[in-house]
Parts: C-alpha cells; structure tokens; sequence
C-alpha cells in the first residue's frame, strides 16, 4: 500500500535517526517511493488502538536529501556510510523503515526506526544500527549522559536493553528503548513499555522466520523440478 505523504511528514518519518535529511522532491512527487515493504507486513496494523503506518525507502534515496551546508546533515551522511561499510555492504543494499503510533492527547505512543538488506537472508547487525542511531538522533540519548546498550530480555524475547548508563540495571524500565531483530530487519523501539510490549509480541521469532524461509525455499524447489 502506498502513502501519499507531505514533505514534513515523510521527513519526520523517513529520516529515522533524525538526521533533519529532506526526502529528495522526486519522493515526495511520487508516493509509489513511500510504501509500507517488509516492515508493513512484520509490524502489526495498531498499537494500542493506534494506528501504526509503517514506511520503507532506499538508504541512497534518504541520503539524497541531505543538505551538504549542512554540517549536521554531513555528519550524519558520513555515520550513516560508516554503518553501511561497518557491514561489508553499499548503500543501495540498504532499506530504511519508520513507524509511528502516537496519541498525544493520551500522552502515549511508540516509535519504530528499522533498518534491513535487499537481501532477506541478510540482517543488519543489531548493536551498529542502534549505537548509529544513537550517534544521530539526539531524541535518543538523555542529554550528556552515556547511554548503555546490554543484552536482556523483554516477556521472554531477547533484546538489546538501551538505557542511561546510571540507570542500567538489566531489566526493562519505563525509560529504556529496546532493539530486537525480526524478519530480516533490525529495529529500534522508543516509546511507553506497553505499545513496546505489544509490538514485540506481534513480531515473529527468528525461528519462525527461519521455518517460512525454508517452507518457502523447498516450495520453490519443488515448482522447478516439476516444470524440469
């Protein structure tokens, strides 16, 4: 499904680190660019009766709307690129995913930054997108204090714990972003404990996306030997 978006909006969205990146005009001109993908399919459709629109866009086309007078848009390019060699890949190997669930008049709401490979068997490595979101996304971290990322486990799912370093303490709190891999995309949740909670349990296990991977490679198989 695809989603007209304004400039603001998609901005808002696509730019998941808040790197301030504009989405390049021809996006935006276009609304087949900004379609929920992948993440569409692996994220539920409401988070606490919320409706949660997930986008996806091409890492090079974000990175096109970058400013370069723009020394915290330069910055962000460049960590941006570190991440994506850090993987052994190029940015056009790379998909960039945004949701968002938020009820301001209830003060609650989750946000979904997420990162994946053209390649589905192939996910990013979860600790380097988080600490990149972290170096550029300033709503992340809590002013000068050093952010910890350690593993932990949320209702029985493993994850990474991001919190204030001072306030680390293994279990998952109120203030603690939380990222998990699923489906081939790592992710990034920032929001209240309960909509973080349902949006992990929606998500599937790797090994349940193993299974489907291998159900629908041995499918695959068994169409070309009877076409043989």
């Amino acid at each position: 499904m695809s989603h007209p978006v304004s400039r603001l909006a998609t901005t808002a969205a696509l730019t998941i680190a808040a790197t301030m990146l504009a989405v390049p005009v021809a996006a935006q001109d276009d609304p087949a660019e900004l379609e929920a993908g992948v993440l569409g399919e692996l994220l539920p459709s409401e988070v606490s009766g919320i409706p949660l629109d997930p986008l996806e866009l091409p890492f090079e086309l974000v990175l096109e709307g970058a400013d370069p007078d723009n020394p915290d848009d330069v910055a962000a390019v460049e960590a941006f690129e570190a991440f994506v060699e850090s993987q052994g890949l190029a940015v056009e190997d790379f998909v960039l995913g945004n949701a968002s669930a938020i009820d301001f008049d209830a003060g609650t709401g989750v946000r979904v930054a997420g990162a994946r490979t053209t390649d589905p068997e192939v996910t990013p490595d979860l600790e380097a997108f988080v600490q990149l979101l972290l170096a550029v996304d300033p709503s992340l971290t809590s002013g000068d204090s050093d952010m910890s990322v350690e593993p932990g486990q949320v209702d029985g799912r493993d994850v990474l714990l991001v919190a204030m370093e001072v306030l680390q303490d293994g279990e998952f709190n109120e203030s603690d972003h939380v990222g998990i891999t699923a489906g081939g995309y790592a992710l990034l949740l920032q929001g209240d404990p309960d909509p973080i909670r349902e949006i992990l349990a929606a998500l599937p296990a790797e090994a349940e996306v193993d299974e489907e991977a291998d159900a629908d490679a041995e499918a695959e198989e068994s169409d070309e030997s009877e076409e043989g």
